[in-house]
């Protein structure tokens, strides 16, 4: 029997994103779909079963938050992971509010977002089978090969196992482009906090007299 394969919808008006992101994630296991509008992408998820929407805040014709609640009302199950270019705490909570699974802020390192996407499908996973142990073992086999392979690589990711044992704040250090973002949110998620929400926040986006309230309301 044809195993069916997974579904993921990009809702952005974005083309060269969308292409980008399609080109990164078809494969022989997932097809990907694309829309330019809230109206589109709605439409997409009554016609067929989505399994995960990757969602931009502004849309030509409405927004992100406002679609949430509707493309989830079609299957409960989706996974919605906000994308978004104006990144604020408040937006964060908000998305998790009207049931976003995750959210990222752009620009973003696209083996960041293939981590969130493959915790996004291990989720649904454990949903439907309600077995908390595969849980715990999904933890403990969470796939570093997005960076594993190489010897420097391999100390890494023992410090990544070791970062995420302890409640000490972590510092990660290194050149755009380096992959802090998919470090941090491997910490995330091999700590004893995995399902809690996790904010990224690019502090020199904020103006002086604003990082504080956002970070510290």
């Amino acid at each position: 029997m044809m195993k069916v394969k997974r579904r993921i919808l990009i809702i952005d008006d974005n083309d060269i994103f969308c292409e980008s992101v399609h080109d990164l994630l078809t494969d022989e296991k997932t097809d990907v779909l694309m829309a330019n509008t809230g109206k589109d992408g709605l439409k997409l998820c009554t016609e067929t079963k989505i399994d995960v929407v990757i969602l931009d805040q502004k849309l030509p014709d409405t927004e992100g938050i406002t679609l949430c609640p509707a493309i989830l009302k079609q299957n409960e199950q989706t996974k919605i992971i906000f994308v978004t270019a104006y990144p604020s705490f408040n937006n964060a909570i908000e998305a998790i509010k009207v049931g976003a699974h995750d959210y990222l802020s752009k620009p973003f390192e696209m083996a960041e977002l293939e981590l969130t996407i493959k915790q996004a499908f291990r989720t649904q996973e454990l949903e439907k089978t309600e077995q908390i142990q595969d849980y715990q073992n999904t933890r403990d086999t969470v796939e570093y090969e997005l960076i594993a392979g190489h010897g420097i690589f391999d100390e890494i990711i023992r410090t990544i196992d070791l970062a995420a044992d302890t409640d000490a704040p972590v510092l990660i250090t290194g050149e755009t482009g380096t992959g802090k973002n998919v470090v941090a949110r491997a910490i995330h998620f091999k700590s004893d906090l995995p399902t809690k929400l996790f904010l990224t926040a690019n502090c020199a986006a904020f103006p002086e007299n604003l990082i504080e309230a956002e970070l510290f309301g």
